[in-house]
């Protein structure tokens, strides 16, 4: 393997693992975090997102993604000793910088969707044709993907309450943008087929029974998707390259 670049196998590899050994401790510090997501995205089912509710619906999320999140990154670089020590809220300084971060990259997705819009208007329409659908997604995504990922190390980091700038996060992933994309693409699109398939069996967001087993697995591969994040960011920026090979 080259060792400058690490492959996607390798970063899905590792994230999993990371969790796994983990499980026991982690699984207290997420109850309170995917609880509240859990009940937020039941209660918006029954009353609606549009418009304005969309807004706070958000206002509402962020602070428990942002305990999910923070709990992930620092157990998979810093170990289960970084948790919260009981089930609960927690809420430092250091979460609230991270709230800003994220902020940070939820506009710039905004910025990189409005650029995917137009993207779209120039790619073939499907038309019918599942392929050309499917592949046409495919492009938007890894579009979308590539630019949003490789600003996106500025939240392990922060997490850590170290201070990596977003230009830093851009200049580390050089040659990395392609390959976050797909490692964190793999675990989404898993829970879009998931989704998809619970609707065809369920077919009724509103129940509890689509929205607890969905949900579950979700926040499965919601937390391997932030793990992911977080072996990158140890290997761009704390392991060189020659030992990234040999742990490979």
């Amino acid at each position: 393997m080259d060792p400058s670049r690490f492959p996607v196998a390798l970063l899905l590899r590792d994230a999993i693992r990371e969790l796994l050994a983990k499980r026991r401790a982690l699984l207290p510090a997420l109850l309170l975090p995917c609880a509240g997501i859990t009940v937020l995205a039941w209660v918006f089912e029954i009353v609606g997102s549009e418009g304005l509710k969309m807004f706070v619906w958000w206002l509402a999320y962020a602070p428990f993604y942002v305990m999910f999140a923070v709990s992930c990154h620092r157990t998979v670089l810093l170990g289960t000793e970084q948790l919260p020590r009981a089930s609960g809220i927690f809420w430092t300084r250091r979460e609230t910088a991270f709230l800003g971060w994220f902020v940070g990259i939820a506009l710039l997705a905004i910025a990189v969707s409005f650029v995917s819009g137009l993207l779209a208007l120039m790619l073939p329409v499907s038309a019918g044709n599942t392929m050309l659908g499917w592949a046409r997604a495919a492009v938007l995504y890894l579009f979308a993907s590539y630019f949003i990922l490789r600003f996106s190390l500025v939240l392990p980091a922060s997490a850590l309450e170290h201070r990596v700038t977003f230009a830093e996060s851009w200049a580390a992933t050089k040659g990395h943008g392609i390959t976050l994309a797909v490692a964190v693409g793999i675990p989404a699109g898993l829970a879009t087929m998931i989704l998809l398939g619970l609707d065809r069996v369920i077919g009724n967001y509103e129940s509890l029974l689509f929205t607890l087993p969905y949900y579950l697995v979700s926040f499965v591969l919601m937390a391997v998707e932030i793990a992911v994040l977080s072996i990158a960011y140890k290997y761009l920026f704390f392991i060189t390259p020659n030992e990234r090979d040999r742990m490979s």
